[in-house]
């Protein structure tokens, strides 16, 4: 019973801000927004492997609030065996869409990788695969900064702050994480390549001695440091921006942790809810 607490209160909290991020969301959406002087070509990048629901409510509530029409999607996926991968070839038929197969599952960040040094369009997205989009067009909230700051090289949707003692949910190791940008949602100028060779690997700056945890900076990094030591200027967009979207987290990845955790139940009601809205 004290598990099953455990569970449905961080449920509730997941409900009640959801619902405050679409009132919000809502209310943005009504608001007069300056157009774009520019419409660069964009691409939209997003990998899959086995996140069949979560990646219809991406692209479904992506593609309803974005209209911007220079774009195109590249969509890598991880030989699924969930029904991902057929889903995505009948959705390409209604998309300026490109899918990347994969014999096997990569790590995200390799994927990142290959396309920073591969996507040709001015400017490129990623997005996760387990994303809830709810306001008008975020796309252009990004592009617009982007565009006024022609010194700025990357723009993430927010900061995340340092966490301590938290499970790296690959290997399980319990480590402690920097301040980092939001993987799940930035914009690069695809012109910083020119200006650095870097990649989206993890970072390792130290063990602490008391402790005896690894300080990680996570997928991302590496590229900020590099960034930082060039004096190459990166963002992150306001509060308001992120009422526009609500990113589920760790659908995407395996769940670690005993079957009856608190955490695993989260993701399971989380994953049953996502269901529900595409079904």
């Amino acid at each position: 019973m004290k598990t099953l607490k455990g569970a449905l209160s961080p449920y509730a909290k997941y409900r009640i801000r959801l619902a405050m991020k679409k009132t919000v969301a809502r209310t943005l959406s009504v608001l007069p927004q300056r157009p774009l002087s520019q419409t660069p070509p964009v691409t939209i990048f997003l990998s899959s492997f086995n996140t069949r629901y979560p990646l219809q409510l991406t692209i479904e509530s992506l593609t309803k609030y974005t209209s911007y029409a220079n774009l195109r999607f590249l969509i890598a996926e991880n030989a699924s065996t969930d029904g991902s991968r057929e889903y995505l070839e009948q959705v390409s038929k209604k998309l300026p869409m490109e899918i990347i197969h994969s014999s096997s599952a990569r790590m995200h960040k390799e994927w990142l990788n290959e396309m920073f040094q591969t996507i040709s369009t001015p400017y490129w997205c990623a997005v996760d695969s387990d994303m809830l989009f709810m306001g008008r067009d975020w796309l252009a909230d990004l592009l617009r900064v982007m565009e006024s700051r022609k010194d700025l090289y990357l723009l993430s949707a927010e900061t995340i702050p340092g966490l301590h003692g938290v499970v790296e949910p690959v290997g399980g190791e319990v480590i402690d994480l920097g301040e980092r940008f939001s993987t799940w949602l930035f914009c690069v100028r695809t012109s910083l390549r020119e200006q650095l060779r870097s990649d989206f690997g993890f970072v390792v700056d130290r063990i602490d001695p008391g402790t005896g945890r690894k300080l990680c900076y996570d997928v991302g990094g590496k590229l900020l440091a590099d960034m930082r030591a060039k004096n190459l200027a990166y963002g992150h967009m306001p509060f308001w921006f992120r009422q526009k979207f609500y990113h589920f987290g760790s659908l995407s990845w395996s769940v670690n942790g005993g079957e009856q955790s608190g955490y695993q139940k989260l993701k399971q009601m989380q994953l049953e809810d996502v269901r529900r809205r595409v079904s």
